[in-house]
């Protein structure tokens, strides 16, 4: 949910970046906004700062960019 995003808190991550970086910073890198969790044995991305526009961003081309780069990179 990135209008109350909870999974930094959840994992106890270190980190004000994530999904929103990816969708509207042209310089951010998949990888470097994917945390791996040993504890839990995943990787997590976080919503990151919250959007004025989520439901825009969740929508748009870059979106579906990402998706595709992800499935590629995980199951």
């Amino acid at each position: 949910d990135m209008r109350k995003p909870t999974v930094r808190n959840t994992f106890n991550l270190k980190t004000n970046y994530g999904l929103t970086n990816l969708l509207t910073q042209g310089e951010a890198q998949t990888m470097d906004m994917i945390r791996y969790v040993p504890e839990a044995n995943v990787y997590v991305l976080a919503a990151g700062p919250k959007p004025p526009n989520p439901s825009e961003l969740l929508q748009s081309h870059k979106m579906n960019d990402l998706m595709k780069t992800l499935e590629t990179m995980f199951d």
